[in-house]
């Protein structure tokens, strides 16, 4: 028989969660926390990056726009720094091709530009035509 006055052994063990299980839950939950912010970590990484690259491709993209214009089409290198940290390098050069005919009243001349800051670099290459006596340093 029974004693009504005694808890039975049933009803203990199901009034509470004993240690092992709150840290078995405490383990599953910091798991599950650090792979949630390792996560978010990554993204703002990438985001970064690709903001980075972004600026670094309208960087380039000024700097090809102003050849020919602010800066003027001679042969060489010139470069510089923006004011948000990014060094850019310009480069003109004849384009050599074989199927170019030498006679040509315009010519093709190779811009390329590369932008670095940090470990990031992007470099953008075009061709311009000019009249050769109008760039310096080459004969018509």
């Amino acid at each position: 028989m029974s004693s009504a006055s005694g808890p039975r052994p049933a009803a203990r063990r199901s009034a509470g969660f004993t240690l092992l299980e709150v840290l078995a839950a405490l383990l599953i939950l910091s798991v599950s926390l650090s792979a949630i912010f390792g996560v978010f970590a990554a993204a703002a990484g990438i985001t970064e990056r690709v903001r980075t690259e972004r600026s670094a491709a309208a960087v380039a993209q000024s700097q090809l726009a102003r050849v020919g214009r602010e800066i003027p089409l001679n042969l060489g290198t010139l470069e510089g720094v923006t004011a948000d940290g990014f060094s850019w390098i310009v480069e003109i050069e004849p384009f050599r091709d074989a199927a170019i005919n030498p006679l040509a009243v315009l010519r093709p001349f190779r811009v390329a530009v590369s932008v670095a800051r940090g470990r990031h670099q992007l470099s953008l290459t075009t061709l311009r035509l000019a009249a050769p006596t109008d760039v310096s340093g080459i004969e018509p």
